[in-house]
């Protein structure tokens, strides 16, 4: 199995845990992530992202890296982008979600297992079942329908 496959799989994981988590960070108006990666406040955007985590995930499990971004270009829906990680004792995950007005995107970026002798395939399996422990949120996952096929690497998250 090669990484773009596996990469996929964790990833379809993480978006279907992510829809709630989601939709908590899309309450907040783009207008005060921007004003609060301008000023370098990465305490507020701490605070938003463990705030919308706790609904949906285990305590510390998931956190906010200190890299943030916004996108504000002529003629493009304005966008901020916050990398998470997912911090599980088997493996480390981190997501690169980016907000827009109307949607939003996950990516994963990197997956770091604690064991390096670790095979793909245990990675794999380990972090789906790493997600699946430490989620919280009130479908369980075996209910929820696919998310359908997307591009390897970007899943779109719709209100």
């Amino acid at each position: 199995m090669n990484e773009i496959t596996t990469h996929s799989k964790i990833e379809t994981q993480l978006a279907a845990t992510m829809r709630g988590f989601i939709g908590e960070l899309r309450l907040v108006d783009l207008a005060h992530y921007v004003s609060y990666i301008q000023m370098d406040r990465f305490d507020c955007l701490a605070d938003i992202v463990g705030e919308a985590s706790q609904l949906y995930f285990a305590p510390d499990f998931l956190q906010l890296e200190k890299v943030a971004s916004v996108s504000s270009d002529w003629g493009t829906e304005a966008s901020v982008s916050l990398n998470i990680s997912f911090n599980g004792a088997r493996a480390r995950n981190i997501v690169n979600i980016v907000l827009y007005d109307t949607y939003a995107t996950i990516k994963l970026l990197h997956t770091t297992p604690a064991n390096s002798d670790i095979s793909q395939q245990d990675l794999e399996d380990s972090c789906c079942r790493e997600i699946e422990e430490n989620y919280l949120g009130k479908v369980a996952l075996t209910n929820m329908r696919p998310l359908g096929e997307a591009i390897l690497s970007h899943t779109s998250l719709r209100r």
